[in-house]
């Protein structure tokens, strides 16, 4: 592992499943051990579905905004080196596999990163304390600003401070 690579991932909800869902902005943040971010990524991407309005609400996008955005096939060379070799961090692992498996699908792409996950990381670490998992409220309970949430690669910054935050207890608890 050289790095880890910090995920923001927004959708296109449909409303047959979740399991369905498309990504129409990802966001990339990658951090060092010391959790500074050295680089980062972030793009629109054109899903090829049309997106149900209320998903684009929430991550304040369009059907324009997406019109001439690339596909998630025109976009993979340039996710695909934050990826390979790295931890893989997103704060709700269990949607945004799902969200980018279905991106790999269309690729022919075999899913094999491991994805950690700050949510189940602070339902370990701080069961007691919090009564929501979700980012707002994680980020709110630390103090931690949200500028743009639902904005792929806010989300993954915001996530970054989450995982410093997390970091902290849990040093604390070895």
């Amino acid at each position: 592992i050289r790095d880890i690579g910090v995920t923001g991932v927004q959708t296109c909800a449909l409303p047959i499943s979740t399991n369905q869902a498309r990504a129409t902005e990802i966001g990339i943040c990658l951090i060092d051990r010391n959790l500074e971010i050295v680089e980062e990524f972030e793009t629109l991407i054109r899903p090829p579905v049309v997106p149900l309005r209320a998903s684009l609400a929430t991550a304040r996008l369009s059907n324009s905004d997406l019109a001439d955005a690339p596909s998630f096939k025109d976009v993979w060379p340039s996710v695909y080196p934050y990826l390979d070799g790295n931890a893989i961090v997103a704060h709700n692992k269990s949607y945004e596999i799902t969200v980018l498996q279905n991106e790999f699908s269309d690729l022919r792409i075999k899913c094999e990163w491991t994805l950690s996950c700050t949510r189940e990381l602070s339902r370990r670490l701080l069961s007691h304390r919090i009564s929501s998992e979700s980012l707002d409220y994680l980020c709110s309970y630390f103090d931690i600003q949200r500028v743009a949430p639902h904005e792929a690669i806010n989300d993954a910054r915001d996530t970054v401070q989450l995982i410093r935050e997390l970091s902290k207890i849990g040093r604390a608890h070895v």
